[in-house]
């Protein structure tokens, strides 16, 4: 039976590869810290998807599940369209990807009420689709109300 970091990789790489050529794309890992692949979003070519799951495993299981400060991030990467509708967003689709339920950066457990409201006011307008990925023991409840209120599908591995 694969880790949960493992499962959590293998998942990935199969998202990755997936993307459509014409696509964009960025990566954004998490536990305690947020990690960028890139500073923002690139082509979904075969060399860079080869690249963002070279990066997908090389990395390593951390202690928290920093879901807050992680979809934070990805929202600043769709920019000002996720919320203003005289921009358009740089990024249409986030896939969350998640072992667990959603923990402050030290570790604590946080609020997943407190992540979904945010979520709100950073997606105002729906543009921004969140499937949401549970890999093991993950929040459920949480992870299928996130992706339900974002036009997406939530999805037991």
């Amino acid at each position: 039976e694969l880790s949960k970091i493992d499962a959590a990789k293998r998942e990935l790489t199969r998202v990755l590869r997936g993307f459509d050529s014409k696509g964009r794309f960025d990566v954004i890992a998490f536990n305690d810290l947020v990690k960028k692949w890139q500073e923002g979003m690139v082509p979904a070519t075969k060399t860079m998807k080869a690249k963002a799951v070279a990066w997908v495993q090389r990395l390593e299981a951390g202690s928290s599940t920093n879901i807050y400060d992680a979809l934070h991030a990805a929202f600043e990467v769709a920019g000002m369209g996720s919320r203003d509708r005289y921009y358009s967003p740089h990024a249409d689709t986030i896939f969350l990807l998640s072992d667990g339920s959603p923990t402050k950066p030290d570790g604590s457990p946080d609020d997943w009420m407190k992540v979904i409201r945010a979520v709100r006011e950073w997606n105002k307008l729906k543009r921004v689709i969140i499937h949401a990925i549970g890999i093991g023991g993950h929040n459920r409840a949480f992870m299928s109300m996130l992706a339900r209120e974002n036009g997406g599908k939530y999805t037991a591995r």
